[in-house]
């Protein structure tokens, strides 16, 4: 991903605010907090009332920076890249250090070339 990105920009996600009965810091609970409420204190053990979830933003956009938003929307594309080539596997045990790249190249050809077809 360092290869791609230089770090620079952002991207903004639609986020959840966690529940309450998570590990919410203050830092974190503070950027859901809509601004003009009386701010709601959190004590361990304290039962929070319904009603004072009002005060909250459900979802907000937050800027995510490219490279993890890039990783946590594209991540899959390995995985799924890995199924389909185990799905229609040539390989075969050999001797030879060249072999191996020469099924893997093979694999990645039948794979495309289903993808294509498909």
């Amino acid at each position: 991903m360092s290869t791609v990105h230089d770090g620079t920009g952002y991207q903004l996600r639609p986020r959840r605010r966690l529940k309450n009965t998570s590990t919410m810091t203050a830092g974190i609970r503070a950027i859901f907090e809509l601004p003009g409420m009386p701010p709601v204190h959190h004590e361990p053990g304290h039962i929070v009332v319904k009603a004072a979830q009002r005060f909250f933003a459900p979802k907000l956009a937050l800027p995510v920076i490219l490279p993890i938003d890039d990783y946590n929307y594209n991540m899959n594309g390995v995985d799924i890249t890995d199924q389909l080539r185990a799905e229609m596997t040539t390989y075969r045990i050999t001797r030879r250090s060249w072999f191996p790249y020469w099924f893997w190249l093979l694999d990645t050809t039948i794979v495309n070339a289903f993808l294509l077809w498909h």
